[in-house]
């Protein structure tokens, strides 16, 4: 009962951080010269685009930042109901 319920959630959560490691470098694709498939000038990254570069990251995390409290309540929960069922 335990791994139906763990299971979905970690492929899940091996899901997301496979997508995070393709997406991190997704406004670099096009090359150093493009942001997302606009052209940009030679220093955008280390001027006007750096905090747009670090925005895009902090934003790639924060479905794994939502995940987190239904993973410890997952958790919590198959290990109380593992206790009880064991105590009968």
């Amino acid at each position: 009962m335990t791994a139906i319920l763990i299971a979905p959630a970690v492929f899940l959560f091996l899901c997301r951080l496979h997508f995070l490691r393709r997406l991190w470098r997704l406004p670099l694709k096009n090359g150093e010269g493009f942001f997302l498939a606009q052209r940009v000038g030679p220093d955008f990254y280390r001027d006007a685009g750096a905090p747009l570069f670090r925005r895009n990251h902090a934003s790639l995390f924060v479905p794994l930042f939502l995940d987190v409290p239904a993973v410890v309540w997952l958790v919590f929960e198959v290990e109380i109901a593992y206790a009880l069922s064991s105590l009968q």
